[in-house]
């Protein structure tokens, strides 16, 4: 982005980057610069849009569903290494799929809507 700032003008980044503006001067900088010279009261230049960050809301996933939709991937992947002797799938493969510790309640619970609909 192309910035140019009203007075002289230092930016210092958490990295150690310094980057000076002379006053009434343009100068192409990277985002990160950029931004921070804006928030220092520096103009931009040309029909640059400098960038937006925008809050994204996450979506709330019911536990159950998503130990359920885990047992259903292990099953279509049908690996015989994710699951028990009795055919009920592994917890170290459920675990692994959901990226977190899930507990045997969950599980069964889950097995049984997938094996018993």
């Amino acid at each position: 982005m192309r910035i140019k700032a009203p007075q002289d003008l230092r930016v210092t980044t958490l990295n150690g980057a310094n980057v000076f503006f002379q006053a009434g001067v343009e100068k192409e900088v990277g985002d990160e610069v950029g931004s921070i010279a804006l928030s220092m009261g520096a103009e931009l230049v040309g029909n640059n849009v400098p960038p937006v960050v925008v809050a994204v809301e996450q979506e709330e996933v019911n536990p159950l569903d998503e130990v359920v939709a885990a047992i259903e991937q292990l099953i279509s992947e049908g690996a015989v290494e994710d699951f028990k002797a009795n055919g009920e799938p592994k917890a170290a493969s459920i675990n692994r799929i959901c990226g977190k510790a899930v507990s045997p309640e969950l599980r069964e619970e889950a097995w049984d809507l997938v094996f018993n609909g």
